[in-house]
């Protein structure tokens, strides 16, 4: 039975949440955490570089986890020059040669989502959802705004535009809760808060609509926050992905980051929330750069950067992460699922 949308979920395992963290963990903190784990049996296993082809020598990175539409396992992408942002999201399927191996090529006649960059796919309604970051907004100059833009559709053939964000701001996802309505993450980069206090950079906000029709900017903007995920001032966070868990919460596959005089720092982490009480587990690091094989970056200052794209949960204890890496590869790894243990 769904539990109601305004009250508390009754049935849920009572874990430990909160609805403000008073000292969150450094990224640094969090990444020993992580190694730690990694030296536990099974705790990491074979990373991977994806190849794609057919894209004419542009990068493809930024990618979702693999989703089934139109009878086939299918990834959205982000195709771009190595020296350039201006990007398009395509879609690819993979094909596997006689030796195994397998590589990514474009969809035949699937859109391609022009000058869009980072794209997010769900499924609510029986519909596919896809999301991406229109950029620039400004087509004068590369250094104009962006906006996300989603589209919805039974199909790859039949996306079409419903919903645009309030501009500039990323990181809007999407996810079907577990009573039929709409969570929403946000993630405002100014203002004052709807709990009066200003709009830190990089923190998460979540708020809950009926239906996608229902869902509008001045929503996203409205939507509550959650305060000191990460170290306030310092570092900055965002949401990737949302999963429905069987206890109604949400499993939330995210990144922080930091900045530094060397360049910018982005880990995959992961939390649990709870939709109606916004209450949090503390952020728990997934993957940073060096689980990875070492590879070109698209800028000295990106070196370290993992920037996750989507999670295969396969039961177990065990998941698939897919991420982006330095700003101009993709790849997969296994990880222990960071939301299983959250839940008995």
């Amino acid at each position: 039975m769904a539990a109601s949308p305004d009250t508390p979920h009754s049935h849920m395992n009572p874990p430990v949440l909160l609805a403000k963290q008073p000292n969150p963990l450094t990224s640094a903190q969090l990444r020993a955490q992580m190694m730690l784990r990694r030296l536990c049996p099974g705790g990491f296993q074979e990373a991977t570089i994806l190849s794609f082809t057919g894209v004419g020598g542009r990068d493809v990175y930024n990618a979702t986890a693999p989703f089934l539409v139109d009878g086939r396992m299918t990834i959205a992408a982000r195709v771009e020059p190595r020296d350039s942002n201006i990007a398009d999201i395509q879609f690819f399927q993979e094909q596997i040669d006689e030796h195994g191996a397998g590589e990514w090529h474009p969809v035949a006649d699937a859109p391609v989502f022009r000058q869009t960059q980072d794209p997010c796919v769900t499924t609510i309604g029986g519909e596919l959802i896809v999301g991406g970051v229109r950029y620039p907004l400004d087509e004068i100059r590369e250094g104009g705004g962006f906006q996300m833009i989603f589209y919805r559709g039974k199909g790859l053939g039949d996306l079409q535009p419903f919903l645009d964000g309030p501009p500039n701001m990323k990181d809007i996802r999407l996810v079907e809760l577990q009573n039929g309505r709409v969570g929403v993450l946000t993630r405002p980069h100014f203002g004052i808060g709807s709990d009066g206090q200003p709009i830190r950079k990089g923190t998460i906000g979540f708020t809950i609509a009926d239906c996608l029709e229902d869902i509008t900017p001045e929503m996203i903007l409205n939507a509550p926050l959650l305060r000191d995920q990460v170290v306030p001032g310092a570092e900055k966070c965002g949401g990737n992905e949302a999963h429905l868990l069987a206890d109604g919460r949400l499993g939330v596959l995210a990144h922080t980051a930091y900045d530094a005089a060397d360049g910018q720092h982005y880990f995959a982490t992961a939390f649990v929330l709870n939709p109606v009480t916004l209450e949090f587990t503390p952020m728990q690091m997934v993957a940073s750069r060096e689980v990875f094989d070492a590879g070109p970056a698209k800028h000295s200052s990106l070196s370290d950067v993992v920037f996750s794209g989507g999670l295969v949960r396969h039961g177990g204890g065990r998941a698939t992460l897919y991420c982006g890496l330095s700003d101009c590869q993709f790849g997969r790894i296994g990880i222990e699922d960071p939301f299983e243990r959250h839940i008995s």
